[in-house]
């Protein structure tokens, strides 16, 4: 998760931060005027001010917050209704990846499924970041599927409920998630595209044949390279060291040509 710059920090609260200094300054003002020989009447009135700037700046400040959650809910909405029209072979193949995966798994443990399509912001997050600062022109299958991969591991599709231990379960939980991630994965770079340069910023796309990751060649589910590579994400993945983004892309990628 990237860390919020402060200043951005700053830009975004910038209201209450001038509220708490407005009450801090009141309030040292007004202890001043304390200690001085002025009417009674006269504190009374500066309190009362006090207390007036304290209530409408406090109701601006929420009504403030209040309204900016509710342009963030509404831009966040816009943004998945895009992503899931601009993305739809991707979801659709998520969905069928969850399902066949909590079929295997449904008569062992209570499930609950993560509804907030977070791991598709991420997706195109992913995206966007490996665009500006990995490649030139457009991402191929294996970088689009190690960025899928990487959203579904940061925001689980899938999130386990039980009696059983807390760290178990959690365990478990990243097991299903691999499961339902690797797949998706293997089954994008089975008919994988790649991009080249025609002429200066006119990429065409280049198809590449479809071949079988995991049967009857290539990759064996069950084989010793499928659970080597699954043991070592997992591993990655439960001490928060998760392999980047381009590095598992070339792995998909000597994967694809070891099943060709």
């Amino acid at each position: 998760m990237k860390k919020r710059k402060f200043k951005d920090f700053l830009k975004e609260n910038w209201y209450a931060m001038v509220f708490v200094f407005g009450l801090v300054l009141v309030a040292f003002s007004l202890s001043t005027l304390m200690l001085l020989d002025i009417s009674i009447w006269v504190k009374v009135i500066l309190n009362s001010i006090s207390i007036i700037y304290a209530v409408v700046g406090y109701k601006l400040i929420k009504k403030s917050i209040d309204k900016e959650k509710a342009q963030k809910a509404e831009a966040r909405e816009n943004q998945l209704t895009k992503s899931e029209k601009s993305n739809k072979y991707y979801v659709d193949l998520v969905n069928k990846q969850l399902q066949e995966t909590l079929d295997r798994f449904k008569k062992e443990f209570t499930f609950v499924y993560d509804t907030s399509q977070e791991y598709l912001i991420c997706f195109n997050d992913n995206k966007e970041w490996i665009c500006q600062h990995r490649i030139v022109g457009k991402p191929d299958s294996f970088i689009i599927a190690s960025c899928l991969m990487d959203s579904i591991m940061e925001h689980h599709l899938v999130i386990l409920k039980g009696d059983e231990e807390t760290a178990k379960l959690k365990d478990i939980e990243i097991s299903i998630n691999i499961d339902i991630a690797i797949n998706c994965a293997l089954e994008i770079i089975s008919c994988p595209s790649t991009y080249y340069e025609e002429s200066p910023g006119i990429w065409v796309e280049k198809k590449h044949p479809k071949v079988d990751i995991v049967v009857p060649k290539g990759l064996i589910k069950d084989g010793e390279l499928f659970k080597r590579i699954v043991a070592t994400i997992y591993c990655d993945e439960c001490v928060h060291n998760r392999t980047s983004i381009m590095q598992f892309s070339n792995l998909l990628h000597l994967i694809y040509l070891n099943c060709q």
